[in-house]
């Protein structure tokens, strides 16, 4: 006999059933998945885990790697294509990809099947994080305040870098470091 006080249906704040998420879609062109975030209903802090859900004919995201966070994808469905640093591989169900950090482990998937690709990506969570896209040559920048809550996101054209004194009003300032 159960000591728990509750009914046996009521949810466990560290366990959930993929079918009581709801699919989020996240679309743009041909980029286009629905995730299933199950992260926030399973207490995880340094993973997060997402099954995701690529329809025929579009691409999960634009062609990235991370600096700080490692991603593993596992195949549950469907087939479909894997770039992967700078390589393509064809994906079934049962096949599981590292993504290591930097540009080795570039990845971006693609649903050239008949049916959705469905896959279950996990990653760590790591404060920072450094993010390059090789086709587009823009870099993400984020991290995570001490509270946990995002504290900067910002998205950059590699091109936009500038000096290291650019904007600074007192690297323009002349001081007098004569001797008297």
């Amino acid at each position: 006999m159960s000591n728990d006080p509750r009914e046996p249906n009521e949810p466990k704040p560290f366990l959930v059933n993929v079918d009581d998420v709801p699919w989020e879609p996240f679309a743009r062109g041909r980029f286009g998945i629905e995730d299933r975030d199950l992260t926030q209903h399973v207490r995880a802090r340094k993973l997060d885990v997402t099954l995701t859900r690529l329809a025929p004919g579009q691409v999960s995201c634009p062609y990235h790697f991370h600096h700080a966070e490692e991603e593993l994808f596992y195949v549950l469905e469907g087939t479909g294509r894997l770039r992967y640093g700078g390589e393509e591989q064809h994906v079934r169900p049962g096949d599981v990809i590292g993504c290591p950090t930097g540009p080795a482990g570039a990845h971006q998937f693609e649903n050239d099947g008949d049916a959705p690709l469905v896959y279950l990506a996990i990653s760590t969570v790591e404060p920072w994080e450094i993010c390059e896209y090789p086709d587009s040559d823009k870099v993400l920048a984020r991290a995570v305040g001490a509270d946990g809550k995002p504290a900067f996101r910002a998205l950059f054209q590699r091109a936009a870098k500038v000096d290291y004194w650019h904007g600074e009003p007192l690297a323009e300032e002349r001081t007098d470091t004569g001797s008297t």
